[in-house]
């Protein structure tokens, strides 16, 4: 799935499924990728080098980042009633469990906009 628009918004997205090593526990229990695994790029590094190759600005990628954490606890909203309500004959996974949608809304998006760098995109 991508967005039509502002590819900052896809990145965004990839940002808000990788989880760093130091990430809180919540954010540590819906990991869905290897992204943890020593050697792999934190979340910062990333965009670091998305920029550099892409030449994009990407001095407010907190609010992409918020913004979709925020979509993502939509979507786990929406499998999660569709699960309670019985329609749907899937188990629901640990990342799509209702305590996962504040998880993804209280880590939206930390930081101010000065220091990105060091805190939001965390």
């Amino acid at each position: 799935m991508c967005t039509l628009g502002d590819p900052l918004t896809d990145m965004g997205t990839a940002l808000a499924y990788w989880v760093d090593p130091q990430d809180a526990e919540e954010v540590q229990e819906i990991r869905s990728a290897p992204t943890t695994l020593p050697g792999t790029l934190t979340r910062a590094q990333l965009v670091e080098r998305y920029a550099a190759a892409t030449g994009c600005d990407a001095s407010d990628m907190n609010f992409y980042l918020t913004f979709a954490r925020f979509k993502v606890a939509v979507i786990i909203q929406q499998i999660y009633y569709r699960y309670a309500q019985g329609l749907t004959q899937t188990n629901v996974s640990r990342p799509c469990r209702r305590e996962s949608i504040p998880c993804c809304v209280l880590h939206g998006g930390r930081g101010k906009r000065d220091d990105m760098k060091q805190r939001s995109l965390r």
